[in-house]
């Protein structure tokens, strides 16, 4: 998705029987850009924002997990998920 938006979001309406014009879908990927979701939430805030955490939408960069999780935690995720992430291409070591 981070790659290539407009291929990846197509996609995904199609898939929904939709049919956006190239318009309808400029607009979609905009509205739900990290950089946008980001000055939303500065604006109106998050209701699904856990208490603790400082906000919601941090950083919406790909791979940022390797620098959040502890391996322990990583090794957690791997063993319970591995057949659904290796389905999408995730690493699963």
């Amino acid at each position: 998705m981070l790659d290539n938006p407009e291929d990846t979001f197509g996609k995904l309406a199609r898939f929904l029987y939709m049919q956006p014009t190239e318009d309808q879908l400029k607009t979609a990927i905009h509205r739900v850009s990290f950089r946008h979701l980001q000055e939303q939430e500065a604006a109106h805030g998050f209701r699904e924002k856990p208490d603790r955490a400082k906000q919601f939408f941090r950083e919406g960069r790909a791979g940022q997990w390797r620098d959040q999780l502890s391996r322990s935690q990583a090794r957690k995720i791997m063993q319970a998920h591995r057949d659904q992430m290796a389905k999408f291409n995730y690493p699963t070591k």
